[in-house]
């Protein structure tokens, strides 16, 4: 009898069944798909102590890659005997964005086109003998198309290090350039494969089959890597090989075996992995050969540059503006900055820095490819913003009074805010608040600076000359004699307003010019006032005397303006009868009853000679008292 399964039973052995398959498969390491090309080379450091550094140069895709780059890889050396000497770990360096390169100035690489670049790096000594470097990882990027199943066939990369019986020290030759990221479809394609050779030994450049090795006995990452025994030839697919890897029917792809120019025409798009060996001969001997390997991406390319930059002004120079070309790769550029007035405004460089004149707009041209048929121009206005400005204003006022000052600066989003201001007043003080006041000890004018500095540490400085209003320059005249009950005629000038003091015997205090009659001598001071309200002080006397004549005693007529006439000087007369001067004769050579006309030394029209001259006055006062009186005079020339 058929012994039966229940239903539940059925299911708790599938459930372990697909457990154990979910472990086998955990168990095995996961393939790898990120990895698109590479090469190993080698340099000798040392030749004394067997010195070499070994270098291990992968590619990756960025969006169909994965995993990321290993850290670390594993690198063995083995003998001519295929025996393990060395295997060592290779840490992740960082890595690099290739730029997507057409090598064709006119056309550029589409948007999804990316490859990292890491280039792994170790120092050993070797002991003398003939070894292979080795480095081997699975597996291939899942869309190439010229070999079978790419995701099942791995790297594998080895190279030869002679014997020193064939070459003392040998470094393997590099190449010069990182592959090209993309080939344009149906476009001419040439570009420069060369290696360098550190020992100057002769190169030979030929297209050649990519390594495969069994990652069936040597597993995804073999730690160790195999020797080079292990590696074959990729499996290619249908009409594909090493000398034609791409579809190119009309123009094949080659190589030039003396310079490394490669050139080919490919027509059908895709996914292609090529390898391009370089054979390293010295005195016709073979030494060893690089052979890189890359998968070589063939695309319809863009003719549109994709033309754009951004302008950024200086933080704290806003009128210096920074450019950024953000299109593709070109092979010139030419920008005019929009200034109209001058033709410096330009530059050659990608990301060009200008510094404007002054604000406003200024439409900014860029011309890519100015010598090629492709060329083309992007016009943008730019218009740099107004830039950081200390300044300041300030009230004038007069001497000795307070001077208030006010930030007028300015700022934009670029500077930040103002978070300090210094104030130098231009007098050995100073202050550090936005708004201060300041009293100056002196008339002069002052130098003062304002220095702001802002929250992104950019500083300027603002400078004003301060000055004052005028001091008016008042005057009350001359002091004066006059007689009891006599009054006399003040007179000041030099301000816009008076005021007098004391009030005492004044006809007003408020005009320039009152009549003063004062019982005894006074002195009277006058404030004069300026239309700026300034103001100044000055005094006159009033002598209050007894009526009296006098007469010079000497004067000296030369016409220098300066006691050139003699004259009765009189106070409190009223009447002068006469005045009269004699000359040693007793000649009277001047006679006069004004007393406002003086003698000025001429006679008949002729100058008197030097000498002493008598005089004689007789006047009245206001009393009615008959005052007379006589001496000498001096005449001198």
């Amino acid at each position: 009898m058929n012994k039966l399964i229940k239903p539940t039973h059925f299911s708790n052995i599938l459930r372990f069944a697909f457990v154990i398959i979910i472990s086998f498969m955990m168990l095995k390491p996961a393939s790898a798909t990120h990895v698109i090309g590479g090469e190993v080379y080698y340099e000798c450091l040392d030749p004394a102590t067997g010195f070499y550094r070994f270098t291990v140069k992968l590619y990756r895709d960025c969006y169909n890659g994965v995993p990321f780059f290993d850290d670390p890889i594993f690198v063995s050396v083995y003998d001519k005997n295929d025996n393990l000497v060395i295997k060592f770990n290779m840490a992740l360096p960082p890595d690099d964005t290739l730029d997507n390169n057409t090598y064709n100035v006119c056309l550029y690489s589409p948007p999804d086109i990316c490859v990292h670049e890491a280039v792994y790096q170790e120092d050993f000594f070797l002991p003398p003998g003939e070894f292979y470097m080795t480095y081997q990882r699975c597996c291939r990027n899942v869309i190439i198309q010229n070999i079978v199943n790419p995701s099942s066939v791995g790297f594998g990369f080895d190279i030869k290090i002679p014997d020193s019986t064939e070459a003392l020290c040998n470094s393997s030759p590099y190449f010069n350039n990182y592959p090209p990221t993309i080939i344009c479809l149906n476009e001419p394609f040439t570009y420069d494969h060369s290696a360098t050779d550190p020992d100057g030994d002769s190169l030979v450049y030929y297209l050649c089959a990519p390594n495969d090795y069994s990652t069936g006995s040597l597993g995804i990452i073999p730690d160790p890597p195999g020797p080079p025994v292990v590696h074959f030839d990729v499996p290619y697919l249908g009409v594909y090989d090493s000398l034609y890897p791409i579809w190119a029917p009309v123009d094949s792809f080659k190589i030039d075996p003396v310079t490394g120019w490669m050139t080919g025409t490919p027509t059908l798009p895709g996914n292609y992995v090529v390898a391009v060996c370089a054979t390293e001969y010295r005195d016709s001997v073979k030494l060893s050969t690089n052979k890189r390997d890359f998968q070589f991406n063939i695309a319809a390319c863009l003719s549109d540059p994709l033309l754009g930059f951004t302008s950024e002004p200086d933080p704290c120079d806003n009128l210096k503006i920074n450019f950024t070309y953000t299109g593709k790769p070109v092979e010139s550029f030419f920008w005019d900055f929009g200034v109209d007035t001058i033709d410096s405004d330009t530059s050659i460089f990608k990301d060009p820095t200008y510094t404007y004149p002054d604000t406003g707009t200024y439409p900014v041209v860029l011309v890519v490819n100015q010598d090629y048929t492709c060329a083309d121009t992007l016009s943008i206005d730019v218009t740099p913003p107004n830039p950081l400005r200390a300044d300041f204003s300030w009230t004038k006022v007069c001497p000795w009074n307070t001077v208030f000052f006010q930030d007028q600066s300015d700022t934009n989003a670029y500077t930040g805010p103002i978070t300090g201001w210094t104030w130098i007043y231009g007098d050995d003080d100073s202050s550090y608040i936005q708004n201060p006041s300041h009293i100056y000890a002196d008339t002069i004018t002052y130098a003062t600076s304002l220095i702001i500095t802002t929250a992104n540490n950019c500083v300027d400085t603002g400078n004003l000359n301060v000055n004052f209003y005028p001091i008016p320059d008042v005057y009350a005249g001359s002091d004066v004699y006059i007689t009891l009950g006599d009054d006399v005629e003040l007179g000041a000038f030099g301000a816009a307003t008076y005021n007098w003091s004391p009030p005492t015997a004044l006809s007003s205090t408020t005009v320039y010019n009152p009549m003063a009659s004062p019982f005894a001598t006074t002195d009277y001071v006058v404030t004069g006032t300026s239309l700026n309200s300034c103001y100044n002080r000055d005094t006159v006397r009033v002598y209050v005397v007894d009526a009296q004549v006098e007469v010079p005693n000497a004067f000296s007529p030369n016409d220098d303006g300066v006691n050139d006439v003699i004259y009765l000087l009189a106070v409190g007369i009223i009447d002068v009868q006469e005045f009269k001067i004699f000359n040693r004769w007793g000649q009277v050579v001047f006679e006069t009853s004004d007393i406002l006309q003086g003698w000025d030394g001429m006679f008949n029209g002729q100058p008197q000679e030097m000498g002493n001259y008598a005089y004689y006055y007789k006047a009245m006062d206001r009393a009615g008292t008959l005052k007379e009186g006589s001496g000498d005079i001096a005449l001198l020339r």
